[in-house]
């Protein structure tokens, strides 16, 4: 009965003053994407719009950037198989930015995401395959984004 009490007792103060804070939450980052602008791959652009729409609502922000980005996404067959079929196919997803700060400085970076796979029979569950890959990568591409932003102070 006591072990049923002192437990989450205990795991609540370990949790509460372990520092934890959220890397990707609004409230604490210090810049606002004043506008952004979309030039590309549909796919791609949507789910970073997405998940870069809420840093332009920042009002508490030092910093402001005016951002475009530039991105593409392009398959390759790696490999074919004997009958000349492919084998294994590769995607990369390459995202451009140009950052204009609020000094009308302006800053160029390039971001980049492959990865490699192999040939499904069923078409249907190669296309759903790929659009997960693509949703990942282009989410990882969204974490490194707002990586830089936050040292770029």
């Amino acid at each position: 009965m006591i072990k049923k009490i002192i437990i989450p007792f205990i795991l609540v103060l370990v949790l509460n003053s372990c520092g934890y804070s959220p890397i990707y939450s609004t409230k604490y980052q210090d810049f606002k994407i004043n506008n952004l602008n979309f030039k590309g791959e549909r796919k791609i652009n949507e789910i970073l719009r997405k998940s870069l729409v809420s840093y332009t609502k920042i009002d508490s922000a030092k910093n402001l950037y005016d951002v475009t980005i530039s991105s593409s996404l392009n398959k390759n067959i790696d490999s074919k198989d004997k009958k000349g079929n492919p084998a294994q196919f590769s995607l990369r997803i390459n995202v451009d930015l140009i950052i204009v700060d609020q000094f009308d400085k302006t800053l160029q970076i390039n971001f980049n995401e492959k990865n490699s796979y192999n040939n499904k029979d069923k078409k249907f569950e190669l296309k759903i395959y790929e659009n997960s890959l693509i949703q990942n990568m282009s989410e990882k591409i969204h974490s490194d984004i707002i990586i830089f932003f936050q040292n770029l102070n």
